[in-house]
């Protein structure tokens, strides 16, 4: 049985990569679980992860519940209190699984173990325990293939930024005196064979770092994951040689516009969704100029900053209420107080003397006391209802010639009840609470969260409270069969069904000669041949404040997409693509069942193709 137990520990850890001073395996009756935390730096921005591997001995099903941090020490700011994941193993069978957990400060550390229900005396040791210092952390992910010129190429700039005296506090009460006034990290990973299939584990990334020898190697998991990051807005930088490789069954998102590499060229980027891929020539990189490797660090902390600075609640709330116009109905109350106040006192008092029953006083008191109660609670539900409220701000980038979409969404609730249930996302959308977290562990309006992995993001505890509106800023990477159907007439006009599955209120389209054209009112399913838009008139969104909204929303990354729309000009538009305001939008979940009011504001910028 001992040879069992060895054999099964080295099989944990090399199907997880070995890595022993970050690995952690118990032994359980009839069960051996092993957790591996790759890395020690933890992510503050994007989501974080670590990995286990399950092995069942006995000749019984278990049922393994896994809770991380053991024990949470609280903390008055936001902070993740739990996160929980459940695994049905069978009899003779292993199970190894990624856990992913979104950057929130994390008070505690090991995870608790629940094997068939009964918690086991001994956790497993992890420490994911975030350290939110104020002063922001970036963190690169340095592939393990590259050579010792090249990494101490960076390694060397990284120690010229850490010397900087320019720098200074970065949106938190912390001070940094390095030249972008972040702290960084440049980490090197595990080979690439190890690299996770889950895109959101590369999201706690400022920049991933890859050589041509990984495009090659790397699984098909990885490359897809890789991928489905840049659309989201990750930065990918590909150390090569002879051309611009991209990873094996990589569309770019534009064929025309991807560089092609000459002799004399050294660097190239292309934006692809959200995020961009560079390109290094492999000579280059390692005989770099000071200058030219201090402005690639530079770079990687602005995009680091692009995701540390998430609205605070109080913020949000001002410039994206869920409810216009949403206050306490102070009056009203005030007058229900007076009200109780002389009916339970004066008049209470004078009646039941005049009935000589002061006695009853110890049950009138009482009995009125639950009675007002009763109407509060009654008057604040016939006021507010008790339907939760929604409010949506998305941009979606669809790409029909590969069936992408990249979605990058604002969104507010209000719930006058708090919800039994919490909020449910899946796997392939990026949720990022909008709260301000300073890492001083103070705070007066900060809750502990817990969040459930087994079947999707279960958002459950202190995401979302009774009457105080909560914001998510929500990225999502998928494949979408949703579209718009082009048909070139013989008249030579252009016709259109919408196949988008909700009414488009306003239609703009680009043809391959830049032709454009317009529709309006759109109905789901709806067949319509556009009008022809004079060439001097520029188009207007019918909603004239989605402009605003949007741009607010999308936090600046929308300034320059690679469909060439402009949303600071919003006359420009390039050949081949199409922009729908909706009135409703499918490719976001809307996270919390029953919601009542939904006030949604929806673009759609498009690439399209035309049958030849």
């Amino acid at each position: 049985m001992k040879n069992n137990w060895t054999f099964f520990a080295f099989l944990s850890l090399f199907l997880l990569g070995t890595h022993p001073a970050l690995a952690d395996t118990q032994h359980y009756e009839g069960v051996s679980i092993t957790v591996l935390q790759r890395e020690s730096v933890a992510p503050q921005f994007g989501y974080g992860s670590f990995l286990v591997s399950i092995v069942n001995l006995d000749n019984a099903p278990h049922l393994i519940v896994m809770k991380t941090p053991d024990h949470s020490y609280g903390n008055r700011e936001d902070h993740l209190r739990a996160v929980t994941r459940r695994f049905r193993v069978e009899p003779k069978a292993s199970v190894q699984s990624e856990i992913l957990y979104p950057a929130l400060p994390v008070n505690g550390g090991d995870v608790a173990i629940q094997i068939d229900g009964r918690l086991q005396k001994t956790p497993i040791h992890l420490n994911i325990a975030t350290n939110h210092t104020g002063t922001g952390t970036a963190r690169v992910r340095l592939s393990r293939d590259l050579k010792s010129s090249q990494k101490g190429v960076l390694e060397s700039a990284l120690e010229r930024h850490d010397d900087g005296t320019s720098g200074g506090s970065y949106g938190g009460y912390g001070y940094s005196s390095t030249r972008s006034g972040l702290e960084m990290s440049l980490l090197v990973a595990p080979p690439v064979a190890e690299w996770s299939h889950a895109w959101l584990s590369y999201t706690g990334y400022a920049r991933v770092v890859v050589t041509e020898r990984d495009l090659k190697t790397m699984p098909a998991g990885v490359s897809t994951a890789l991928r489905a990051y840049v659309l989201a807005g990750g930065q990918l930088t590909v150390v090569c040689k002879s051309q611009w490789p991209t990873p094996q069954g990589w569309p770019m998102t534009d064929p025309e516009a991807a560089p092609a590499k000459e002799p004399q060229d050294d660097v190239a980027t292309q934006s692809l969704g959200l995020g961009a891929v560079q390109w290094i020539d492999r000579t280059t990189l390692a005989s770099a100029e000071e200058a030219w490797a201090d402005t690639w660090i530079d770079h990687v902390a602005d995009s680091a900053k692009s995701h540390l600075s998430p609205m605070s609640a109080e913020n949000a709330n001002r410039t994206f209420p869920v409810i216009e116009g949403q206050h306490t109905p102070v009056r009203g109350l005030l007058g229900m107080m007076v009200l109780f106040a002389l009916l339970i006192g004066p008049v209470n008092i004078a009646v039941l003397s005049y009935l000589k029953k002061r006695m009853w006083l110890l049950w009138t008191v009482p009995l009125g006391s639950a009675l007002f109660s009763g109407a509060v609670i009654a008057y604040a539900l016939i006021s507010e209802g008790i339907t939760p409220s929604a409010r949506t701000a998305s941009i979606t980038l669809l790409d029909q010639t590969t069936r992408e979409a990249v979605t990058q969404t604002l969104r507010g609730y209000y719930a006058p009840l708090t919800p039994g249930d919490g909020l449910h996302f899946n796997f392939d959308t990026w949720v990022a609470p909008q709260v301000e977290v300073d890492g001083s562990g103070y705070g007066d309006n900060g809750r502990g969260r817990t969040l459930d992995l087994t079947h999707d993001q279960h958002l459950q505890q202190g995401w979302l409270a009774a009457r105080v509106p909560a914001h998510f800023e929500l990225r999502t990477v998928e494949s979408r069969r949703e579209r718009l159907d082009f048909e070139r007439l013989d008249d030579g006009s252009l016709a259109v069904v919408n196949g988008l599955g909700v009414d488009i209120e306003s239609l703009h389209v680009s043809d391959h000669k830049s032709h454009r054209y317009e529709h309006l009112a759109l109905a789901a399913g709806e067949r319509a041949v556009l009008r022809t838009m004079p060439e001097d008139r520029g188009f207007i969104l019918s909603n004239k404040n989605r402009k605003v909204i949007l741009k607010q929303t999308s936090n600046d990354v929308f300034k320059v997409n690679p469909f060439g729309f402009d949303i600071d000009d919003i006359d420009t538009q390039a050949p081949m693509t199409f922009v729908a305001e909706l009135s409703n939008t499918p490719f976001v979940q809307d996270g919390l069942s029953g919601i009542g009011d939904h006030r949604v504001d929806a673009i759609v910028i498009g690439r399209w193709q035309e049958d030849k």
